[in-house]
């Protein structure tokens, strides 16, 4: 399989080594159309349209189309609270707003970013607007085009937009028109085409940069920075573009949400109060990163001591800073001080996943292992990506000899982590590759 597997990153940049799932896939699709490898290879190489419709089949098996709307409320938080107000001020005098989903699938994410810029600018249709959408799979773009969807792209509605920018059609719902056509989508294959694509103020591309080796996330990471206008903004998946990469032309800022990427020298300067409640940036001198060089150094009475002073002075909306310092009373074994302020920082925001994270431990530490599970499995629901959280849970359903529970969420695990690069580090201890060693072993023992 060795030259098809060539043949497939030459063309579309995948990196097919070591993923054992595509590799089945691959096998199956073989199966299913009853030919040889070297017979596919030679039908691939070729210009023919039946190669081009060979590639289509083939792309639209190895790629993953699952999808929803507002996927990653943290990240969409910070889009609607801090950089698309900062994008929509700094272009108030143009009234020019380019918006670019590179890796669309079918559509949601586009949509999510419509309806967004709709609520937060109504007057936008005075405005050049042009939201973007990309992808290689042309089913996923012919789907996006249609705009029709099963309530499974709903399920983390944290927003309720549903109800107000959709409509019931048969068993599905339509996106009405108002929305539909603030986007267009077309084919575009990130690995070998050339971006025509200039003075982009946002690029998003998620969940797109695992597919690929680093070379390549570099070399297309490079590709977004020449797209963006001066101030434009790149945000990727979740550690997608690796720390040793250095893109040039791109400045980072570390928010709680995510990292983000800004063409050239500039900051955001939003609101401050909207700052500190959702999306700190860690600066040299911030407080959260004062009080947690003091957790990391064990120094658990001199951070709740700082913290408390951080409140009383001026963050004492800085949700984060709360759920620093209910870590350090629950390090001093202070749980009911601990579970108090988690459970006020979730009531004014119970999509943070951090309090929940802190709420499991410290109930598998006092024995409440049935509540622990709760919280875990809300972690999931939240992101299912929480690879931790599908670990802690495994680990308690090992432990209340929940044989079945445990087999099932393992493999859960094990599909999410080969769609990972094998070198990936999770939660800075095992590669994605040890992991799946080791979830392997251990689950082929029961």
């Amino acid at each position: 399989m060795q030259n098809l597997m060539r043949i497939i990153t030459e063309k579309t940049g995948m990196q097919i080594k070591g993923s054992q799932s595509i590799k089945q896939k691959i096998q199956r699709y073989l199966q299913e159309h009853t030919c040889t490898e070297q017979q596919l290879c030679n039908l691939l190489e070729t210009n023919s349209l039946e190669s081009k419709k060979e590639w289509e089949q083939l792309v639209d098996v190895l790629t993953i189309g699952e999808s929803y709307f507002f996927r990653d409320t943290g990240q969409f938080k910070l889009l609607r609270e801090t950089i698309l107000p900062q994008l929509i001020s700094q272009q108030r005098k143009d009234k020019t707003l380019h918006i670019w989903s590179a890796g669309c699938s079918s559509g949601q994410e586009v949509y999510s970013l419509a309806i967004l810029v709709n609520e937060l600018l109504p007057q936008w249709h005075k405005w050049n607007i042009s939201i973007l959408g990309t992808d290689i799979n042309q089913k996923y773009l012919k789907e996006a085009q249609q705009a029709t969807y099963s309530d499974w792209s709903f399920r983390l509605d944290e927003f309720k937009i549903r109800d107000k920018y959709f409509y019931k059609k048969n068993n599905e719902w339509q996106l009405k028109d108002k929305i539909r056509t603030m986007a267009n989508f077309r084919y575009c294959n990130l690995h070998r085409d050339k971006f025509q694509y200039q003075n982009i103020h946002l690029i998003i591309c998620r969940n797109v940069f695992i597919y690929f080796s680093s070379p390549v996330v570099n070399t297309i990471a490079k590709k977004f920075a020449l797209c963006l206008a001066s101030n434009g903004f790149l945000i990727t998946g979740h550690n997608e573009i690796p720390s040793y990469l250095k893109i040039p032309n791109l400045k980072t800022t570390v928010f709680l949400e995510s990292i983000v990427y800004q063409r050239e020298k500039a900051s955001l300067t939003t609101n401050h109060t909207k700052i500190t409640q959702t999306t700190p940036v860690l600066h040299k001198n911030n407080s959260l990163l004062h009080i947690q060089k003091l957790l990391d150094a064990r120094e658990h009475y001199k951070a709740i001591e700082k913290a408390k002073n951080y409140i009383d002075a001026d963050d004492s909306k800085n949700l984060p800073l709360h759920i620093l310092l209910a870590q350090a009373y629950a390090n001093t074994g202070e749980y009911k001080t601990a579970i108090s302020l988690c459970k006020q920082v979730l009531a004014q925001d119970n999509l943070m996943i951090q309090p929940y994270y802190l709420l499991a431990q410290i109930a598998e530490l006092q024995g409440h292992l049935e509540e622990a599970k709760v919280f875990l499995k809300k972690i999931i629901y939240l992101d299912p990506r929480q690879i931790t959280a599908y670990l802690e849970l495994s680990e308690i359903y090992k432990i209340k000899k929940e044989n079945e529970n445990f087999i099932k969420i393992r493999y859960s695990m094990l599909e999410l982590l080969q769609k990972l690069p094998d070198d990936l580090v999770i939660e800075g201890k095992n590669t994605v590759k040890e992991l799946i060693s080791y979830i392997k072993k251990e689950t082929q023992s029961k």
